[in-house]
């Protein structure tokens, strides 16, 4: 969040007045539509005795806003790519990397860093949060030269429940739970009617359709049924013409052939059916299954703009006495675009800061520490606990007096013969 008092004193400016890329829509503005990237700046580097908001951990820093993923947190490989080689051409000293993902590394990802850790760089990234092996998480596992991957412990020094690990390939542990940063701005938590009577309705919704909303929680298998062979679907538009990003819970019961399709969708039209938009965004979508579910997701779409939210019922001419999906409740979120604030997030996103932090802290102390030697002083000064042992390379978790203290090896001498 560009805009937020306690991170604005420390943005990172080319000397045109832009603080950074945005790789995702491709333009000089990297404002924050997530909410993730300014809880991590804050940690970094939120002005400290200013009477605003938090501390980051390096009061005095130059924070580069490096956009590569999306309004609901996603992003490709070649977006990363071309934002570690912004940051690179621009003369960045650490990059910070609270993300990740399993599969197939693509090789110019990898190459990327390379170039970049010999270019002396430091990567600080994110162990992950599955609670799993992080030998397969990347960047984490990369390992290049210049790395240091962050797992994440509680406040009682114990590994998180949810920080991947591994004494391969995690260095160290940093705080990750109850962590209080900067956020985009004040959110907004609105109900919204689930009866159809406020909503749009095309087909048999809410009647002899699958989808009776508000009707009783037990069904007796044939007084309530789907209609077979038809398809119906529900509407609204929402206005989020002040929210620079929109997501909601919904809470439904389904019970459907393995043939039918349940969908929640998207439109970026006002008063559009998204089920009949050829351009609508498939948010998620349920097929043959029996269960009580609430989901989480994002709005594609709607950022700053009107648009439409609806769900979808297609059925098939099976004759089956299924009840179809019952919604129940839904809750839409809305996040302004606010000067200040403050959220509490977990993860392995939020203690790799304090380590990307803590390496510009020991940059700034030692301004001719390479990135080898800055890295050397996070890792081998952490404080030592015996819980971690087996989780983490070092068992320790980062300890920033120590990690200031720090001096290198001394250089081997060199003799000559006479």
């Amino acid at each position: 969040n560009l805009q937020h008092l306690d991170l604005v004193d420390n943005l990172w400016d080319d000397g045109m007045g832009n603080h950074g890329y945005d790789f995702i829509n491709m333009d000089n503005n990297p404002d924050d539509d997530h909410g993730h990237g300014t809880h991590v700046a804050g940690t970094i580097g939120a002005r400290g005795n200013n009477a605003i908001g938090t501390t980051g951990v390096c009061w005095r820093v130059q924070l580069m806003a490096v956009k590569v993923l999306d309004e609901d947190g996603y992003g490709t490989t070649s977006s990363i790519v071309q934002g570690i080689n912004y940051a690179r051409t621009n003369g960045a000293d650490i990059i910070n990397m609270s993300l990740g993902g399993t599969g197939t590394p693509d090789g110019a990802y990898r190459t990327a860093m390379e170039t970049a850790s010999d270019n002396d760089i430091l990567f600080v990234v994110a162990a992950g949060n599955s609670g799993t092996n992080a030998g397969s998480t990347y960047p984490c596992a990369f390992q290049v030269t210049n790395i240091i991957c962050v797992g994440a412990v509680d406040q009682n020094f114990a590994i998180a429940d949810f920080s991947n690990y591994s004494t391969s390939v995690v260095h160290v542990g940093a705080p990750g739970t109850n962590v209080v940063s900067a956020t985009l701005g004040p959110i907004t938590d609105q109900y919204y009617s689930t009866d159809p009577t406020d909503w749009t309705v095309v087909g048999d919704w809410g009647t002899a359709a699958s989808a009776v909303l508000n009707s009783p929680a037990n069904y007796d298998g044939s007084s309530v049924r789907s209609v077979r062979n038809t398809a119906s679907s529900i509407y609204r538009s929402f206005d989020f013409t002040n929210a620079v990003r929109a997501y909601g819970t919904v809470s439904f019961a389904i019970s459907v052939d393995p043939t039918d399709s349940f969908s929640i969708l998207s439109s970026a039209a006002a008063a559009t059916n998204p089920s009949a938009d050829d351009n609508a965004d498939l948010i998620r979508s349920y097929v043959g299954s029996a269960s009580n579910a609430t989901e989480t997701f994002g709005i594609p779409g709607c950022r700053l703009s009107q648009c439409s939210l609806g769900f979808d019922l297609t059925t098939n001419d099976d004759d089956n006495l299924l009840f179809g999906v019952r919604i129940t409740q839904l809750r839409i979120f809305t996040y302004g675009r606010g000067t200040s604030g403050n959220e509490t997030y977990n993860g392995t996103s939020m203690a790799t800061p304090h380590v990307a932090g803590l390496a510009a802290l020991v940059k700034a102390h030692n301004p001719t520490f390479t990135a080898t030697e800055v890295r050397a002083a996070v890792i081998n000064t952490g404080t030592r606990m015996a819980g971690l042992s087996s989780y983490f390379q070092k068992g320790s978790v980062v300890n920033a007096p120590g990690a200031l203290k720090y001096i290198p090896k001394p250089a081997a001498p060199v003799v000559a013969v006479q």
